[in-house]
């Protein structure tokens, strides 16, 4: 009995390591589909903001909010047409991602993440600790955040459980 649970857990260790988060979270990416939240509407193409409207973000440091200016006016992060990303550290795994208006400059919305976020230019979703190519390591994921995904609808981000366009409804793994 003792060399049966041996060997299964040898079995499942080593099935668990050999595939890639990718793989491991094939579920949860089937259910979060980036083409299941299409923009909705295409704002005006117009200036850029000069400036940024800081809103909660006002206690940042002045040399952060510099490098945060440079980042929403030279970067290519655009999101749903109307906003920009912005991103910095916060500490060895730890980024926060603001949604800034293109043309008003203002602070939208606030994320936090420890592994990136995954987003596609023309959709309303986001993956925040997006599964990688990596081997998986539960105990990793476990410190670090499992992947979630987020609807940005009337100018907030909220959490998707299920797929509103799946059939079955089933629940990411």
């Amino acid at each position: 009995m003792r060399l049966v649970t041996i060997i299964l857990l040898i079995f499942s260790y080593d099935y668990l390591f050999s595939q890639t988060e990718v793989e491991f979270y094939h579920g949860f990416l089937n259910n979060h589909q980036f083409s299941d939240y299409p923009i909705e509407s295409k704002c005006e193409l117009g200036g850029l903001s000069d400036t940024i409207i800081w809103n909660e973000l006002n206690h940042l440091p002045n040399y952060l909010k510099s490098d945060l200016t440079k980042q929403f006016k030279n970067d290519l992060n655009h999101f749903l047409s109307c906003y920009r990303f912005i991103k910095w550290n916060c500490g060895s795994a730890c980024q926060i991602f603001a949604i800034l208006d293109y043309h008003s400059g203002e602070v939208i919305d606030v994320l936090n993440s420890s592994l990136g976020v995954a987003f596609k230019p023309n959709s309303r979703l986001i993956i925040i600790n997006p599964p990688s190519q990596k081997k998986v390591d539960r105990n990793y994921r476990n410190t670090y955040g499992e992947p979630k995904a987020y609807e940005f609808k009337n100018d907030k981000f909220r959490e998707v459980k299920t797929n509103p366009n799946q059939v079955n409804g089933s629940a990411p793994e």
